[in-house]
């Protein structure tokens, strides 16, 4: 009764990064285990974080790359003591050579 129904045709369904083939996991591909999951989506999480320079939430940051909501991520960084903030791109200080006017 439900073999018709896929996730794609949920209007639930939520626009993933990466998704899942129509028809599942290919027979013979590597199965995570929980802690390999768990890994995998920390360092999925620290490379968003990298490629959005720090900033969880809104248009262009981690959680909309991750397809996740912007609390989840929040809870998850807690969770895993990643301070979002170190991600961010530090700007030069500003230039300590005399100016003219001084």
């Amino acid at each position: 009764m439900f073999d018709d129904l896929r996730l794609s045709e949920s209007p639930h369904a939520q626009n993933l990064a990466a998704p899942v083939p129509a028809g599942g996991l290919e027979r013979g591909a590597a199965l995570l285990t929980e802690q390999a999951l768990g890994q995998y989506q920390r360092e999925s999480t620290l490379a968003a974080l990298t490629q959005t320079n720090g900033k969880v939430s809104g248009a262009g940051g981690a959680a909309e790359l991750l397809g996740i909501k912007p609390t989840t991520l929040a809870s998850r960084l807690q969770k895993w003591g990643i301070d979002s903030r170190e991600f961010r791109k530090k700007r030069p200080p500003l230039s300590s050579t005399p100016h003219a006017l001084d």
